[in-house]
């Protein structure tokens, strides 16, 4: 995906087990602008003005969780995660990247 999560408020709790679900082996790359939602020691300027902005959009404020707690239950295998690694239009919305992978036999 590429920020086309970024408008749905809150994504359901199975919802990586559901994509996993759709193939023997399943690779997911999300390009998602989700960096104020991982829990860093010090949050930055940047990751409270990005969650102030999303909060007032209603826009996503759960991909980060749900990503991480499917990965802790064994539904896929989180393989890499980078925190704003790029920007774009809007400086409020710097990109993250997620990777996993579904979960063999």
């Amino acid at each position: 995906t590429c920020h086309s999560i970024e408008q749905v408020q809150y994504l359901r709790e199975d919802y990586f087990k559901i994509l996993a679900s759709h193939g023997e082996h399943v690779v997911g790359i999300h390009f998602e602008p989700f960096g104020f939602q991982l829990q860093d020691s010090l949050p930055s300027e940047l990751d409270t003005v990005q969650k102030v902005w999303f909060e007032d959009k209603r826009w996503n404020v759960n991909f980060a969780e749900v990503l991480q707690e499917s990965a802790a239950r064994g539904e896929i295998e989180l393989t890499f995660l980078a925190k704003n690694i790029f920007g774009g239009v809007d400086p409020n919305s710097p990109t993250s990247i997620a990777i996993w992978q579904s979960k063999s036999g």
